[in-house]
């Protein structure tokens, strides 16, 4: 069985908040499917980020020339000729635009995880919160109360 995600959930759950999710306490059961899960997900969502990266180095803003930003007599950060503009840890883009369009589309584009659907026993499992529930939800098959 497969499951199917789109890249949305990458950026929507993202990888530390399932790995904060697998630091709970679950049943052996519950523990074994998460690290599946977990691993096949990380696999699916380097290739998502490294996409989303390639298309905000195309992007992005770039310095024309080689430079400097002091503060009084230090200097606090340099640049090179065609490094990316940063404000802050912030890209700067030239087509902002067009890297929403992309990043739009690249999240749009569905993923099978070739990974069967677990059960879960809610009362075997009284560390599950809401919250952790909307995150697992795409992976489980039965909630049994």
């Amino acid at each position: 069985m497969k499951i199917v995600l789109k890249n949305r959930y990458f950026e929507e759950v993202g990888l530390k908040v399932l790995e904060s999710v697998m630091k709970i306490k679950f049943t052996a059961n519950t523990s074994y499917w998460l690290a599946k899960i977990y691993d096949k997900i990380k696999t699916e969502a380097k290739y998502y980020f490294d996409a989303k990266n390639r298309c905000a180095d195309e992007c992005a803003l770039r310095y024309e020339e080689d430079g400097e930003e002091r503060e009084g007599d230090k200097v606090i950060r340099t640049w090179k000729k065609g490094d990316i503009v940063l404000d802050g840890r912030m890209v700067v883009f030239a087509d902002q635009e067009r890297f929403n369009k992309e990043v739009e589309t690249l999240m749009d584009i569905e993923i099978d995880l070739e990974i069967r659907k677990f059960k879960i026993i809610l009362k075997d499992e009284p560390n599950i919160t809401p919250k952790n529930m909307r995150i697992l939800l795409p992976f489980i098959e039965n909630i049994a109360a």
